[in-house]
């Protein structure tokens, strides 16, 4: 019985923490089977975009293009673009897209996710960085997000063991409920 517990209360934590990268995985895997489909079926629609880059040895040059799948999908000027074709002539490549609307509005749901995941997250971040502190020094290099741990002296010679290394109270004293 205790087993199944931790188990599930494992599972759902892990769903809590990062589930949704799944769902949006889930999402966006759909999403490609759906245009796949529909560029199998309208090569040439109003819905198609033309763009011509230069080329060489029949790869892209243009460095606004970054590919997310070689061929296959690529951002461009913020945009995801999936290909229909692509033909090479005289050193330019015109290729013959879709805007991919629908990845375009999960990727920015993603984005919006995330930074609220993380300013969520910041309490929590700011009670195991105080949980730490009790045990060691953080010592954080402001250029660099990395923290360098050093073991806390809890015991010197010049401090007795009645001394409190603690730098800063985790939580208010409890109250008694009389006054003074």
């Amino acid at each position: 019985m205790k087993r199944t517990a931790t188990i599930f209360v494992l599972c759902c934590l892990l769903i809590y923490m990062g589930g949704y990268q799944f769902i949006m995985l889930g999402c966006q895997l759909g999403i490609k089977a759906e245009m796949k489909a529909w560029l199998r079926q309208n090569r040439e629609s109003e819905y198609t975009t033309m763009f011509s880059f230069t080329a060489a040895d029949e790869t892209i040059s243009d460095p606004s293009v970054i590919w997310e799948e070689e061929g296959e999908e690529f951002y461009y000027k913020g945009s995801m673009y999936d290909v229909v074709s692509i033909e090479y002539t005289n050193g330019k490549a015109t290729v013959y897209c879709i805007n991919d609307q629908e990845e375009n509005k999960l990727s920015k749901l993603a984005e919006e996710l995330r930074q609220n995941h993380s300013k969520d997250s910041t309490g929590a971040k700011s009670i195991f960085r105080k949980i730490l502190i009790t045990a060691f020094d953080l010592q954080e290099e402001p250029d660099s997000a990395m923290l360098v741990v050093v073991p806390k002296q809890t015991l010197t010679q010049e401090r007795s063991q009645w001394d409190n290394p603690v730098a800063d109270i985790l939580s208010p004293p409890p109250e008694c409920g009389y006054t003074f």
